[in-house]
């Protein structure tokens, strides 16, 4: 038997029960149930990592699947190969350690989006190695920004106030707005080092009038207004 460490990110759901194990020689498989882990903690901490001892090679691939109290099963996860990891799982780990006060869901989610529009194929199928440790910074600062989003948005739509006869107060701070520019900044840095920043200027083409009878004095292309005599 083998010892294989397994790193990954619970669902956010709140009767899970199992975690199962199975392994294949392929990442196509077939699959093998190896173990059903049950120690796996409470929501919202559920464990989002272990280490399974009963492999038969630790170079195999391996797949988890959760359960539910009902029996419900979700899909099996990607497979990935023992002692190596998806560069899925490499950025959200550089964005936690930046903020781990963001929401791992979102995180999850920001990143496979954002690496299958960047790289134009399905995320798990990058190989990390040939991505390069500037690359991967820039790309966990924009995951980092977009993740951000909902959080400050969320946090910002509540506010203190009071009431004394006729005279009522309503308090709220300006922190939110601060952090959307700091946000917009770090985006924007994120995306110059990237290279997808990218502007597209627009021209018209002249327009032939009365068969070049007529000539344009005068235009205005950003009402789209033009003057001909």
């Amino acid at each position: 038997m083998a010892s294989v460490f397994l790193n990954f990110t619970p669902p956010d759901r709140e009767d899970l029960t199992k975690l199962r194990i199975f392994e294949a020689t392929d990442a196509a498989g077939p699959w093998n149930e190896i173990e059903v882990v049950t120690d796996i903690g409470s929501y919202p901490n559920y464990i989002s990592s272990y280490t399974t001892n009963l492999a038969t090679s630790a170079v195999n691939w391996f797949s988890i699947q959760w359960e539910d109290a009902k029996g419900a099963q979700t899909d099996q996860s990607n497979a990935i190969q023992g002692g190596t990891e998806t560069l899925v799982g490499e950025i959200v780990d550089r964005v936690l350690v930046r903020d781990n006060t963001l929401d791992e869901q979102v995180v999850l989610a920001e990143t496979e989006a954002l690496l299958e529009r960047y790289f134009r194929q399905d995320p798990y199928t990058v190989d990390p190695a040939s991505v390069g440790y500037a690359t991967k910074n820039s790309l966990a600062k924009m995951v980092q920004a977009k993740s951000m989003y909902s959080k400050v948005i969320s946090s910002s739509s509540s506010s203190d106030s009071w009431t004394a006869g006729l005279v009522s107060m309503k308090a709220s701070s300006g922190s939110a707005t601060q952090t959307l520019e700091i946000i917009d900044n770090l985006m924007a840095e994120a995306a110059r080092e990237l290279g997808v920043g990218v502007s597209i200027v627009a021209q018209m083409m002249e327009i032939p009038i009365a068969g070049g009878m007529s000539r344009i004095v005068s235009a205005d292309i950003s009402r789209l207004l033009i003057e001909v005599e």
